[in-house]
């Protein structure tokens, strides 16, 4: 694999965020307004886009959020999403953040404990799918 990253890369993002979220996974509202607002994070192996995050300010000084990670299927099981995730840690560094939060799917727990996310709150559901808010203090200066 020739893995690199860019920013931004909307479209690429969309098709991935498409395949992976409606078509395998069955949501229907994926895209919304948080779009316009976001720095979206493209893997890319080759020329080829195969993975996604987008990220965004929260109201609160220094808080950030992460959401719709997702990989093309046969690109899972290489550790490419903890990849893209702390690719996007690093890139946010610019930004001084103090904490990321995500709303993860509750099948995804352990994935975000690996990297030192903790869950907090109760579990809710997203179109009919359990999730939780999980979130990282990351100092980052």
């Amino acid at each position: 694999m020739n893995l690199s990253f860019k920013i931004n890369q909307k479209d690429d993002c969309f098709m991935i965020r498409k395949i992976v979220f409606m078509e395998e996974q069955g949501f229907e509202n994926e895209y919304d307004e948080i779009d316009d607002k976001c720095i979206f994070i493209t893997l890319y192996d080759k020329n080829h886009c195969i993975g996604c995050i987008r990220t965004f300010k929260d109201e609160e000084e220094g808080v950030w959020i992460f959401g719709r990670l997702a990989l093309l299927k046969e690109y899972r099981g290489k550790h490419l999403g903890k990849e893209i995730v702390l690719y996007a840690e690093q890139y946010l560094k610019q930004y001084h953040i103090k904490e990321i939060h995500l709303h993860a799917q509750c099948t995804k727990i352990s994935f975000y404990e690996s990297m030192g996310y903790e869950p907090y709150g109760d579990i809710d559901l997203d179109e009919g799918m359990e999730h939780i808010w999980m979130k990282k203090i990351c100092n980052i200066e």
